[in-house]
């Protein structure tokens, strides 16, 4: 497998749906621990889309790149600073820890949920996972086995688009 379908758009998504019920099994087990889990996925998934945008646009100049990489940048970094606000209203009580971990898991979601309109239609599939995994974990109980099989599915319909996108090239 060479380097590019290594980073393929469609083994990024498999790869953010993993992280994502690697975060939701961490969240469940110590929503206290679970803080740096996610202040890294933001950071994961920024530098994900930035790899993701580049190869839909490998083909454009380089001023076109540079622009969408400083919006990228500026879109993950207020991502960042959210979440860094959030777990600020953690450490003052504000907030619970289970709190403050929906909360930035709804940022992770809506962060990705709208990179994913600019780039492509799996990154915002994985932004509305994690809203929908952000509202199980609020309302369900024993919710980690549902959003495994929700996870499941999904990667196993974007393999079936892309064996079927290649099939029809």
């Amino acid at each position: 497998m060479n380097k590019k379908s290594l980073l393929s758009n469609h083994n990024l998504f498999t790869a953010l749906l993993i992280l994502s019920l690697i975060g939701v099994a961490v969240s469940n087990i110590s929503p206290t621990a679970s803080h740096l889990y996610w202040i890294v996925m933001v950071v994961v998934f920024g530098i994900t889309s930035i790899i993701a945008n580049y190869n839909r646009a490998e083909n454009n100049d380089k001023t076109e790149l540079k622009k969408g990489l400083v919006i990228q940048l500026l879109h993950w970094l207020g991502s960042l600073a959210a979440v860094l606000i959030v777990y600020a209203f953690y450490h003052t009580g504000r907030i619970t820890p289970e709190e403050s971990g929906l909360v930035v898991l709804l940022i992770l979601a809506l962060t990705t949920y709208l990179d994913g309109i600019r780039i492509s239609w799996r990154f915002a599939l994985v932004g509305v996972y994690l809203a929908v995994v952000a509202l199980c974990a609020a309302y369900i109980e024993e919710y980690v086995w549902q959003i495994l099989f929700v996870a499941i599915a999904i990667i196993a319909f974007s393999y079936y688009w892309e064996f079927r996108q290649k099939r029809h090239d």
